[in-house]
């Protein structure tokens, strides 16, 4: 999007106005409007549901995935995060010896 500002400048022989264009969008939002521009229907209609599932409830986007591919929330991740600080500070973890010694005995 590109927006014109007035700027007015006095000047000998009177009022000068100068236009002065300012381009407010990102580069990249720049590019993404470009692929929008190209895109079929079909694109169009999956980024519309993107966006609209998005914006529906920005609390609710995954932030990241467990190792099982499970999404979590922002407020998932700090809480299990937490957990795990806790487990550490309790002793409830095993070493990297600990790990290697049962992954042999399973052998």
């Amino acid at each position: 999007m590109i927006r014109l500002f007035l700027v007015n400048c006095e000047c000998e022989k009177g009022v000068l106005f100068v236009f002065k264009i300012k381009n407010i969008m990102s580069t990249v939002k720049q590019e993404l409007y470009k692929y929008i521009e190209k895109a079929d229907d079909r694109m169009a209609e999956a980024l519309l549901a993107m966006f609209k599932k998005y914006f529906q409830n920005p609390k609710n986007v995954a932030v990241a995935y467990t190792v099982k591919g499970e999404p979590l929330t922002k407020e998932q991740l700090i809480k299990e995060v937490m957990e795990a600080r806790e487990d550490v500070k309790k002793g409830n973890f095993l070493t990297t010896e600990e790990i290697r010694a049962q992954f042999k005995n399973k052998k």
